[in-house]
């Protein structure tokens, strides 16, 4: 079986939109040029500034609740993803938590393999501050008994 690897760089949470953003980068452990990665993402949900690296496009239906990652047409910026290839990152926004998601690569021979994205777990903005104080607390407790 071959390898394919879409893994999740990182999922990063901005408190002023509420949004989570999204970097993927993907590994070809093929023996193909990959034709296409499809990353399956919830349907509810829109998704907001979608990039992609030169030479590749990145594009979202939400009827299917899939982001896909395929090569451009353009010929002066043509890519591939060759076989022991990373190519990233792809990203965008979403209202949505980090999670791993199924992801389904099709090569140039029109073999597919299928995974899960890697995904890092992202404190929510609370965690963060109750993680905060129960740091900074044995210090003030230490200071007072001074």
């Amino acid at each position: 079986m071959q390898r394919r690897k879409c893994r999740l760089g990182s999922a990063n949470f901005d408190i002023g939109t509420g949004l989570y953003t999204y970097s993927y980068a993907v590994f070809n452990g093929g023996l193909f040029d990959l034709a296409l990665i499809d990353v399956q993402v919830a349907t509810t949900s829109d998704l907001l500034s979608l990039t992609a690296p030169t030479g590749f496009d990145i594009s979202y239906d939400a009827g299917l609740g899939v982001v896909s990652f395929f090569e451009d047409t353009e010929e002066t910026t043509l890519q591939t993803f060759s076989p022991s290839s990373f190519n990233g990152l792809f990203s965008y926004a979403s209202l949505l938590a980090p999670a791993a998601a199924p992801f389904e690569a099709l090569d140039v021979t029109g073999g597919t393999s299928s995974g899960t994205t890697l995904a890092p777990m992202v404190p929510e903005p609370g965690s963060s501050a109750l993680l905060s104080l129960a740091l900074l607390a044995p210090m003030a407790l230490a200071r007072r008994r001074k």
